[in-house]
Order: structure tokens, then sequence, then C-alpha cells
């Protein structure tokens, strides 16, 4: 299950956590660290898209990386790259 750390937490039952960080512990640790700082830990439900569709489809969006030497600065298409188009 993941939790929510509310304000930064150590001991011998878990951590360093920061605040708002999230962390997947069992049931039976979680209880023991809010037991010794409670309200330290705040159960977070994952929200799921009724619609399957739309939610594949914004786990597959593309972003770019537009930067100069990034990913994707391939430089211009000159004739020697392009050879499916003809000049008339």
């Amino acid at each position: 299950m993941k939790w929510k750390v509310l304000w930064n937490y150590r001991s011998s039952l878990g951590g360093p956590w920061l605040k708002g960080d999230v962390i997947e512990l069992d049931q039976a640790t979680a209880e023991a660290v809010n037991r010794d700082s409670p309200g330290v830990l705040k159960s977070v439900a994952e929200k799921r898209s009724s619609n399957r569709m739309v939610t594949e489809a914004q786990q597959r969006t593309f972003v770019p990386d537009d930067r100069e030497g990034g990913a994707n600065d391939q430089g211009p298409i000159t004739k020697a790259d392009f050879k499916a188009v003809r000049d008339k």
C-alpha cells in the first residue's frame, strides 16, 4: 500500500523520509509508524480512470525533447535523407 509522508520522519521503524515522499509499506508497518508519530503517514488511494482508453492514451503520451542537442535534434532533412519525394 502507498503512503504519503506529511512531515520529515526517521526512526528504527523506517526512513529517513522527507515531507511529501510517497512510500510503499505494508499495513502493519504503517500502523507502527503512525503510533510512533501520529498522523505522519496518510494513505494514498490510487486513482483509476473509468475509461481505460483514456488512461492508456495518457500513459503513451509522447513528450518531445526539442532542446538543441536533445534526443530529437537530428538537424534538417536534406535531399539525401529524404529520397521518396522527387523534384518535378
